[in-house]
């Protein structure tokens, strides 16, 4: 068994080239394309994680409220972190649409407000892409439920 979000795109993406979802070896944008995945997987995730399971970096209890501050003010710093990583481009690699995009839709999904998380919205050019993944079909199906709370 595999796991690791971060591993099974690589793995994914790298068995089937044909896709067109990641750059190649030796494409100049291969070593931005890992590093955003393994920063999506190790510092955006990891704020999650914080905010949603507290006893895990808490030695007590009454430590976990502030696990999950600290795990907000990490969300509010990896996604700005990303937002400005974006810029101006269309996509996380410039023009060209990626595995990346998807995963950065994904983690947008996890985005609770009522938890005390950022808004998407404070993160325009996230926000951009996050919106511009939606309508693709394979988003539509794996997402349907989602979409539906969220409409």
């Amino acid at each position: 068994a595999m796991y690791e979000c971060a591993a099974i795109t690589v793995f994914l993406c790298d068995r089937h080239p044909e896709a067109g979802l990641a750059p190649a070896l030796d494409d100049p944008t291969r070593g931005l394309y890992l590093q955003t995945l393994v920063y999506f997987s190790n510092s955006v995730q990891n704020a999650f994680q914080l905010n949603y399971y507290p006893d895990r970096f808490a030695d007590i209890p009454a430590d976990e409220p502030s696990a999950q501050k600290r795990g907000i003010r990490r969300l509010r710093e990896t996604w700005g972190i990303v937002n400005d990583q974006i810029g101006d481009n269309r996509w996380m690699l410039g023009e060209r649409f990626s595995a990346l995009d998807i995963y950065l839709f994904m983690l947008t999904t996890w985005l609770r407000p009522s938890r005390g998380h950022p808004t998407v919205s404070e993160f325009p050019n996230v926000e951009r892409i996050a919106r511009s993944v939606l309508p693709r079909e394979s988003i539509q199906l794996v997402y349907a439920n989602w979409i539906a709370d969220n409409s």
